[in-house]
């Protein structure tokens, strides 16, 4: 019988996908990343880190998580190159509707709006029915309410 060997050298570098020669995946704690590339902020997002990652963990009411970037991901892994400590991706971006009360000052409409759960609570979107103050059809739809 052959004897098999396998070598392992920790200290290897392998060619990374973006192409910057990284070493072999080795775990480094979040806080080096945070140092070395700075700490996660995701304005409206509530961001939590353990071990050698940060995740999005959810959105303020109202808000929902959106890729903004093609390495954007709901959780980012600290990894190591030749310049230091890196994270591997960017998170989610939380964003809503510019107005979130439309048409709410315009007298010829009832507007009732509120916030739904979306992906079992991931996510709280609001959400605004509509319909003619005089009890009306909503023109050019022809409904009586409209969401």
């Amino acid at each position: 019988m052959k004897n098999s060997f396998l070598f392992i050298s920790l200290g290897a570098y392998v060619d990374g996908a973006i192409g910057d020669s990284r070493m072999l995946r080795g775990l480094v704690d979040y806080k080096q990343c945070e140092i070395d590339s700075g700490r996660f902020s995701v304005d409206n997002g509530q961001v939590s880190c353990k071990g050698s990652s940060c995740s999005l963990e959810g959105c303020s009411a109202g808000y929902h998580r959106l890729k903004t970037k093609i390495l954007d991901a709901k959780k980012a892994k600290c990894v190591t190159n030749f310049n230091g400590a890196k994270w591997n991706r960017s998170l989610f971006q939380c964003r809503t509707c510019s107005n979130l009360a439309p048409l709410s000052n315009n007298p010829e409409f009832k507007v009732k709006c509120g916030f739904i759960s979306k992906q079992s609570g991931t996510f709280r979107l609001k959400k605004c029915n509509f319909e003619c103050a005089n009890g009306g059809l909503i023109a050019p739809i022809n409904k009586y309410k409209v969401s």
